[in-house]
């Protein structure tokens, strides 16, 4: 129970980013640049498969292999104290490629105004989110930036599961991809806001 308890606990802190303070390292060669890097090639095997029309049953499962590789190479550069320069460069940039990409399969498989309209709505705050963190106004990630890609994780894989398994939709496509717009803009105000 109690080892239940300091996981629940840590990962809270994690959250809401407050758990604890870490040194920025300048080695490439860590664990979790390894996992954000495998994340980026699911990434890549995942726009090939939706773009040659390759396994599509698969694409579901690269997009959980996503997500974890998201979860896990925050909590292994915790554990083993490995933050560098080169992690905080290529986990926001495995982020916006895994949206990218979702929102170019919702585009080809459903390609409505809203999911367009809302391709627009999450390229320009990402893209305000971009330049905030180039000068320097977002440093750490908040518990809103968490928020976001929980928000894209879940969305995401509703939709591809309601396109690839289920194959039929309860939910339009243009919704999941409203919403995960909504979450870029909602953080792009957050981060605003909190520019000093």
């Amino acid at each position: 129970m109690s080892m239940a308890h300091d996981v629940f606990r840590y990962s809270l802190r994690r959250f809401i980013g407050t758990a604890g303070e870490y040194r920025v390292h300048e080695r490439w060669a860590t664990i979790p640049n390894a996992i954000t890097v495998a994340g980026i090639i699911g990434v890549v095997f995942y726009t090939w498969l939706f773009l040659t029309n390759s396994i599509v049953w698969a694409i579901p499962l690269v997009h959980i292999g996503v997500l974890l590789s998201d979860m896990l190479d925050g909590i292994a550069a915790d554990a083993l104290d490995q933050h560098s320069r080169a992690g905080k460069f290529l986990e926001p940039l495995r982020d916006r490629m895994h949206a990218a990409a979702l929102f170019g399969n919702l585009i080809l498989a459903a390609p409505e105004s809203g999911v367009v309209a809302a391709l627009v709505i999450a390229v320009a705050a990402e893209t305000w989110i971009g330049f905030l963190a180039f000068r320097g106004f977002v440093h750490n990630v908040h518990a809103v930036g968490k928020i976001r890609a929980t928000v894209y994780g879940i969305c995401g894989l509703a939709a591809l599961v309601q396109l690839y398994w289920v194959k039929s939709w309860f939910v339009p496509l243009s919704a999941f991809a409203i919403t995960m717009a909504a979450a870029s803009l909602g953080t792009a105000i957050c981060y605003s806001a909190k520019r000093p």
